[in-house]
């Protein structure tokens, strides 16, 4: 998911952006350096035959949201001849992570395929495919790429999340809540698990769920505005469930 709203119809993990940071101390102690991006651009005038040094200067980029830079970078690493000091599969991952936020859909599946060429069955990687197809409608082909990441052991909570979000455009609500539930059981849960299960129980009918699971969102998440929208939709909620046991009431 890592990246979209945490209500999002659809999520990306993002996950895999492991850009391995490992500094030399005097670089790193230089306070001339007054961001990660500037301190790889020095990195990289120092060891411009090094794929690894562009590949972190990318996902420096990446971090700063300077994607279109981040991909040049990323190209230099994945032109150079293979030093043994990265593995492609998590530079094609940067790609098409990169081409995700850039909205530039079609590319980052394909980054993330050729990326399953050298790790096949990873599952942060089939997740962020589904994670297209769904954004795109395409439920059956999310579907089928979310199924083969659940091969992991634990499976992701992210790929739970994109599987309670097919399910829930695909109108069945009760597993959507399943699956929510399920990825809010992992740890560490996300937050947006959280607030997906209240909106599947609420859906469902099941009020009292719905605001258990509202309340550890609202208890979990930062952002002020998505904590306010959240506790507007817990009193929504519970005024529902007031109308709701009024009419068993009087039946």
């Amino acid at each position: 998911m890592p990246v979209i709203s945490s209500h999002s119809s659809a999520r990306v993990l993002l996950l895999g952006a492991i850009c391995f940071l490992l500094l030399a101390g005097t670089i790193v102690r230089n306070p001339v350096y007054r961001s990660e991006s500037g301190l790889w651009a020095e990195t990289v005038k120092r060891s411009p035959g090094k794929q690894r040094t562009h590949h972190n200067f990318g996902c420096a980029l990446a971090k700063e949201g300077r994607y279109e830079e981040a991909l040049r970078a990323f190209d230099a690493a994945l032109a150079m001849k293979p030093d043994g000091t990265l593995l492609l599969h998590y530079c094609y991952l940067e790609v098409g992570n990169a081409n995700y936020h850039l909205e530039r859909y079609d590319d980052a599946v394909a980054a993330w395929r050729k990326a399953l060429g050298y790790a096949p069955g990873n599952p942060e990687i089939l997740t962020n495919i589904a994670v297209v197809f769904a954004r795109q409608g395409k439920y059956e082909d999310a579907l089928s790429y979310a199924r083969s990441a659940l091969n992991a052991a634990p499976p992701l909570a992210e790929t739970l999340e994109v599987l309670g979000d097919i399910s829930l455009a695909k109108g069945d609500v009760r597993a959507a809540a399943a699956y929510f539930v399920s990825a809010v059981e992992r740890e560490p849960a996300p937050v947006s698990a959280y607030r997906s299960a209240a909106a599947a129980l609420e859906k469902a009918g099941d009020y009292d769920a719905a605001s258990r699971y509202l309340e550890q969102y609202i208890a979990r998440v930062d952002d002020p505005a998505q904590k306010g929208d959240a506790i507007r939709a817990l009193e929504g909620i519970r005024k529902q469930a007031g109308r709701s046991t009024q009419k068993g009431a009087t039946r």
